[in-house]
């Protein structure tokens, strides 16, 4: 897993599968928010965008909840071949 490869430790597991609800109604990813929030992780690994939200300003308002906290999101796929 890539957070063996960075050295990453990893907390906790949450397991919220893709669907329609946006983020803020699931309750695997409000509790991987409120670890970050509440500093028990420094940040979220994803396998995709998508695992967040597919829809653009719920993605973007997630990254700066996590962000804006000092946490990562870290994508397993990336959104660029960079």
């Amino acid at each position: 897993m890539d957070a063996d490869r960075r050295g990453w430790a990893m907390t906790k597991v949450f397991i919220d599968p893709v669907g329609t609800l946006p983020p803020r109604q699931r309750k695997d990813w409000l509790m991987a928010r409120k670890y970050v929030y509440e500093g028990y992780a420094d940040g979220v690994i994803v396998l995709d965008r998508r695992h967040i939200s597919a829809v653009e300003h719920e993605y973007v308002a997630e990254l700066e909840f996590v962000c804006g906290r000092r946490g990562f999101v870290a994508l397993v796929v990336p959104e660029t071949d960079v």
